[in-house]
């Protein structure tokens, strides 16, 4: 309705026909949609700095002018896609200068409409691509000119396919041969460039002319031996001697000039090397120069040093010699005190003296007597510790069926009292050892016995045999020839033979050693045997250590 009464208040903006517009997509439609309340009134594009011009045909609008006053500030500039939506469909293509206000409701101001914003041309787009193009071309051919001064193979390649390229480098090689040799700068070049310079100008009467045919000349219209090629043929020769002097001249005047180039070089060289000998010969009288003063200066340091050194000595020597005299005085005096001492003793010969000599040889006595208790009291110690290691050892060896021998233990440990190395032999003692019992040197034949029968059953058996390996192997055990003493060999059988002799001998130690080398299912079966073994000489081994310590005491007794 709004939008309606502000159409028909400016009909001379309105265009005559309406124009042909595609229908809105729903997101601008959406935001063209008008969501205020009915009590507020928009106006499109107002002018609020300048009155609105009324026609003389509508006076009653004047009743409804706002004051500049009270027109409340413009609103902050929204998103300018609803901007330019709502343009584009509420205002028409000629915004009028000033719209008079309409409606009951309160006045609102709304922004200008935002422009859209102009394309780029494409000629900055150009002109970039223009200016990147020549940047990266100059840094390539700047590239190129470096890397052909240090690569002989890219130098070839650059001068010859790239255009200025023998030239860009020629200016810089001069440049550096300038830098390294300034004395030469002002002499000519000594190989010509291809740009032109030093050229040879040949004169043009030199060589071979054409000459102009003679029009009147009857040779070539007569019939018969032409005569003038005779006589041309001479002319030809002296033609050909002719050109063959300039070109002798040019070819000595090359010569001259590589020689006179090459005694040149060989001039410079001859300074390059003078120049490096004069700077190696005063390099090297610096260097020994140096070499003097730094000896000089380490010369000096060390004869300070050694200086200083000497002086500490002879101040120690002296001091060294009042520390003997001092001494050498203290030990006169002494003899001379004792020296004195003797002849009062000797002159006076009394009871006092003869009391001073009783006194001192009852001290004598006395702890010499002291002396021997503590003798007396070790050597008890000793065979009290001795008694208990053979107590336990006949405790060990009287045994039927095994017994604990802890009582024994506890007295032998109490008598060793805090003796370490008694402490530990016990404390390595296993304790299923003592708390059971260990068997005897016969229970162990026997039962060794019984466990050698199981083993040459399971002697044939491999590490992974079965139920049939089982059966094989107890029906070839009972065809096995049975070893005795102390046979040879590695087998099952040999072993056996040699663990039985070692045990009548009374050699645990080696048996066990034996049994411990078998393999497979024999050692497995003779695992527990191999245990008790342990156990029983764990025990003699704890015993044996206690006695030797038992009789290194008394040996070490004064």
């Amino acid at each position: 309705m709004l939008r309606a009464s502000i159409l028909r208040a400016r009909p001379a903006a309105r265009p005559l026909a309406c124009h042909a517009r595609p229908q809105w997509h729903v997101a601008r439609r959406f935001y063209a949609d008008d969501k205020k309340s009915l009590g507020e009134t928009t106006v499109p594009n107002p002018a609020p700095t300048t009155e609105p011009s009324l026609s003389p045909s509508s006076p009653a609008n004047d009743t409804n002018i706002i004051p500049p006053s009270d027109v409340p500030k413009p609103p902050p500039a929204p998103d300018s896609s609803i901007a330019a939506a709502g343009a584009s469909r509420d205002a028409p293509t000629t915004a009028p200068k000033t719209t008079p206000p309409t409606g009951p409701g309160t006045a609102s101001v709304a922004p200008d409409p935002v422009q859209p914003k102009p394309k780029k041309k494409k000629r900055r787009f150009l002109r970039g691509f223009l200016l990147r193009l020549a940047i990266l071309s100059g840094l390539g051919y700047a590239g190129g000119v470096y890397y052909s001064l240090v690569s002989d193979n890219f130098h070839d390649f650059f001068t010859e396919y790239i255009p200025y390229g023998e030239d860009a480098v020629a200016y810089f090689e001069e440049r550096e041969f300038r830098k390294r040799f300034p004395g030469r700068a002002g002499d000519p070049r000594l190989h010509p460039q291809i740009s032109g310079e030093n050229k040879v100008t040949i004169p043009g009467n030199s060589g071979l002319t054409a000459r102009p045919v003679k029009e009147n000349s009857s040779d070539l219209a007569g019939t018969g031996p032409h005569l003038s090629a005779v006589a041309d043929n001479n002319k030809v020769d002296k033609v050909e001697s002719s050109g063959q002097q300039p070109k002798a001249n040019l070819e000595k005047e090359s010569e001259d000039k590589v020689k006179a180039a090459h005694a040149e070089f060989e001039q410079a060289a001859k300074e390059l090397v003078q120049r490096l000998d004069h700077q190696m010969q005063t390099q090297e009288a610096q260097f020994k120069e140096e070499f003097e003063n730094e000896r000089e200066r380490l010369s000096q340091g060390y004869k300070e040093r050694l200086q200083s050194e000497l002086q500490v000595a002879q101040k120690v020597y002296e001091q060294k010699l009042k520390n003997q005299l001092l001494e050498q005085s203290i030990s006169m005096q002494k003899a001379f005190t004792a020296t004195v001492k003797e002849r009062v003793e000797a002159e006076r010969e009394g009871r006092l003296g003869k009391l001073n000599e009783l006194s001192s040889s009852v001290h004598e006595l006395e702890k010499l007597t002291a002396e021997w208790n503590s003798v007396i009291d070790a050597n008890l110690k000793t065979q009290h510790l001795v008694v208990a290691v053979e107590a336990v050892r006949s405790a060990l060896e009287s045994q039927i069926v095994p017994k604990p021998f802890v009582t024994e233990l506890a007295a032998l440990k109490e008598i060793a009292e805090d003796d370490p190395v008694v402490s530990a032999a016990i404390a390595s003692i296993n304790p299923a050892a003592y708390q059971r019992g260990i068997p005897s040197s016969a229970l162990l034949i026997d039962r060794f016995r019984r466990v050698a029968a199981e083993v040459r059953k399971a002697a044939l058996l491999p590490e992974d045999a079965g139920v049939a390996s089982h059966l094989a192997s107890l029906a070839m055990s009972k065809v096995l020839f049975k070893k005795s003493g102390l046979a040879v060999g590695g087998d099952v059988e040999a072993t056996l033979a040699r663990t039985e002799v070692l045990l009548e001998e009374g050699d645990l130690d080696a048996a066990a050693r034996e049994m411990n080398s078998l393999q497979g299912w024999a050692k497995v079966l003779s695992k527990d045997w191999l245990a008790e073994c342990r156990r029983v000489l764990e025990v003699k081994q704890a015993l044996d250590v206690i006695a030797t310590e038992a009789r290194l005491n008394s040996l070490l007794i004064d």
